[in-house]
């Protein structure tokens, strides 16, 4: 294997380069995150808003607190029912967003003679996925993280009726661990439609999964025979049909739930001098022992000010990820970041449920 190198202004001269490069560098849209947090721009004061802002959580009992039907009555000859007695508590909650920057630097000669590779989009783009990465990381361990959901979580055994861990799920009735994936996701979306007033619906809700997860589920007995009896088995198993998980052996939707595989992974090493890849501090992001059901209700972008029904929210200061370079041409440099201001928030938890050892 060559030697890897690290550009400089003597190691890209390559006469007749061929322009090939191999690499594996992701694109922003590749990532999973989008499909499942929403976006909240603080934009409360004017377009460029502030770093820090307050957000209000309403009581949530007070749309649907009905204790008997005769405190809402009104016969004839009697004074009407008055509003004194609806009483609706809110409480702040305050966000600041925190900054990142994701720098790179270039010298003027390798940027302008490179021939082996454009090496200025190249770490560009480097460092968008890096500002990628690290915002997955921090919102997967908010999410993950069993102390920030209070009392809207459970182990998975509990919610499935001791049914057992997803690799060991069946479509046997007389089996002991008989649809132990569906009546754990089923019974935590029926918490948050409880939870909810009723107002998160299915078709709101998402559950994100690890790979590993995913992988268990899906050659898992319950969810083989599921796929085994869909209309569209014969073409998925010839590869003409592919959904986003078919890496897994999981379908895009089960139980009316939306899965995403949260596959986004990282690297816990230093560049060493050999320039060898890593290989132990490599791992998927996602806990692979739990899975997430959020709600995004109202689509990826949210409104600052307006009711929301979205478990996950990531706050942002003017922008949502920027770029900006800059050429010194005093010191003969390429300067270039990426820039993100944000903060992750489980803004309402009651809209979603953390599911425990699920393997």
């Amino acid at each position: 294997m060559p030697t890897p190198r690290y550009p400089s202004a003597t190691n890209l001269f390559i006469p007749q380069a061929t322009g090939e490069v191999v690499g594996f560098i992701r694109k922003p849209g590749a990532f999973k995150l989008m499909d499942y947090v929403q976006l909240v721009r603080g934009t409360r004061t004017d377009a460029t808003g502030w770093p820090v802002v307050l957000y209000v959580v309403l009581d949530p009992d007070a749309p649907a607190r009905r204790v008997t039907d005769q405190e809402y009555a009104w016969e004839d000859s009697d004074v009407a029912p008055e509003g004194a007695g609806l009483m609706a508590n809110f409480t702040y909650q305050e966000v600041r967003m925190f900054r990142r920057a994701y720098p790179y630097r270039l010298g003027e000669q390798i940027v302008e003679t490179a021939q082996a590779f454009k090496v200025l989009p190249v770490y560009r783009s480097i460092a968008i996925q890096l500002a990628m990465t690290n915002k997955t990381a921090r919102v997967c361990s908010l999410i993950d993280t069993v102390a920030n959901w209070g009392t809207f979580t459970s182990d998975n055994n509990v919610l499935n009726g001791g049914k057992g861990k997803w690799n060991t799920a069946t479509a046997t009735p007389a089996d002991p661990n008989y649809l132990a994936i569906k009546r754990a996701i089923t019974q935590a979306a029926l918490n948050v439609n409880l939870n909810t007033n009723s107002v998160v619906q299915l078709e709101d809700m998402r559950l994100v999964i690890s790979p590993q997860l995913a992988y268990d589920g899906g050659n898992s007995a319950e969810i083989t025979d599921y796929l085994k009896g869909s209309v569209y088995s014969k073409m998925v198993a010839d590869g003409i049909e592919r959904g986003a998980n078919s890496m897994y052996g999981m379908p895009d939707t089960y139980a009316g739930i939306r899965i995403i595989v949260e596959d986004a992974s990282y690297v816990t090493e230093r560049p060493n001098a050999a320039g060898t890849a890593a290989t132990s501090n490599r791992a998927f992001i996602k806990d692979p022992t739990k899975a997430v059901l959020l709600s995004r209700k109202g689509g990826l972008d949210g409104v600052e000010g307006s009711p929301s029904y979205s478990t996950l929210q990531i706050y942002y200061y003017k922008y949502e990820m920027a770029v900006e370079e800059q050429h010194d041409t005093w010191n003969k440099l390429h300067n270039g970041r990426v820039v993100d201001q944000f903060k992750e928030v489980l803004a309402a938890p009651r809209a979603g449920w953390l599911i425990t050892n699920c393997r």
